[in-house]
């Protein structure tokens, strides 16, 4: 899919489909691979929620990871693809790095899993406050490349002031 200059795109389903994760492979502009995204279970309520993705610096990529289930989580940025391999002893979504292939291409998880595929390399080094460890910290320009916006498309609840439906 190419994003027409000054541009966006809108994703919409195949009928019957219910996405439950969202995986960008791969970003690239102007030529150069930048990077990609992650979403693991999108939000079902009513709300829209946006992701600013930063710029990547030359010659390096930026990958983002979110989550969103009971509690949200991210986004997560570093500078490898990230997969989640189940939930810490906190319960915040352990965050690994992603199997690569050859060309260093995250490997999709087709055998019932999200995403792609998890390694046991975790990628944050405090999961409260969402730090990576310093060998994944991304090499970013400082500036906002792209923003993902994700609105559900369930119909909202009215709620009268006091908090009657």
């Amino acid at each position: 899919m190419t994003v027409p200059a000054g541009g966006s795109v809108h994703l919409d389903p195949p009928q019957g489909f219910i996405p439950t994760d969202l995986v960008i492979i791969k970003t690239v502009l102007r030529g150069q691979t930048r990077g990609g995204f992650t979403v693991y279970d999108p939000p079902s309520v009513v709300q829209t929620t946006k992701i600013q993705i930063p710029c990547a610096a030359e010659g390096a990529q930026v990958w983002g990871f979110q989550y969103f289930g009971a509690t949200d989580y991210g986004p997560v940025f570093a500078n490898t693809p990230m997969a989640m391999s189940g939930f810490d002893s906190s319960g915040f979504p352990d965050v690994v790095a992603a199997q690569t292939d050859d060309s260093g291409q995250p490997i999709l998880n087709t055998s019932g899993g999200h995403c792609f595929v998890p390694t046991s390399q975790r990628v944050l080094e405090d999961p409260a406050t969402r730090k990576v460890f310093a060998q994944y910290q991304p090499k970013t320009t400082g500036s906002i490349c792209a923003e993902l916006t994700f609105s559900s498309t369930l119909s909202p609840k009215l709620v009268e002031q006091g908090g009657k439906q």
